[in-house]
């Protein structure tokens, strides 16, 4: 494989760093959207839009028609030296091709990009959510924590009480021992 993005050829370069950084299956549609055209497009049809010179559109036909005659080449490699064509695209087509290609990765890649803040938005209220409903939880268990040491203090404070009541008692009933004898 050649590596295009530091070759001499611009243009294979800003190619190959698109093809870098487009995902996959923006890459995908863009050549579905470029090969629809491009076999939609091979009856003659002038590119739209492209006229900046007041070129007329017959004109362009002419020409597209003149690259169409794709030259027949002998493939060294065959044996026998049976000929084999290679058709060769116009031009203007594989420009048409780029131009459809780059112009559909941009519209998905900005339609991806504009839903991307409502991705982040949905996301953080989640997560906001979510830690919401982690520090009620926490403060449900802290709540029933304080009641059940509520009722161990006074439960603790019962016991306090019932064992100075005894200790008072014996002391009393040694008292009363100790003044019979």
């Amino acid at each position: 494989m050649v590596p295009y993005d530091s070759a001499d050829n611009p243009v294979m370069s800003v190619v190959a760093f698109l093809a870098g950084i487009v995902s996959p299956g923006v890459a995908a549609e863009a050549a579905k959207t470029a090969l629809k055209e491009l076999t939609d497009g091979e009856g003659g049809k002038a590119i739209s839009g492209d006229s900046k010179d007041g070129e007329s559109t017959e004109k362009k036909v002419d020409d597209d028609k003149m690259d169409k005659d794709a030259p027949v080449v002998k493939d060294a490699s065959t044996a026998d030296g049976i000929l084999t064509s290679t058709p060769t695209l116009p031009r203007s087509t594989v420009q048409r091709a780029a131009h459809l290609a780059l112009s559909t990765s941009a519209k998905a890649v900005s339609t991806l990009a504009s839903a991307e803040p409502h991705n982040i938005r949905n996301t953080l209220s989640t997560l906001i959510k979510l830690t919401l409903t982690k520090l009620e939880n926490k403060m449900t268990q802290f709540e029933e924590l304080e009641e059940i040491l509520g009722e161990e203090r006074r439960n603790l404070e019962i016991a306090r009480v019932a064992l100075v009541n005894e200790r008072l008692g014996l002391k009393k009933t040694l008292d009363s021992y100790s003044c019979i004898a």
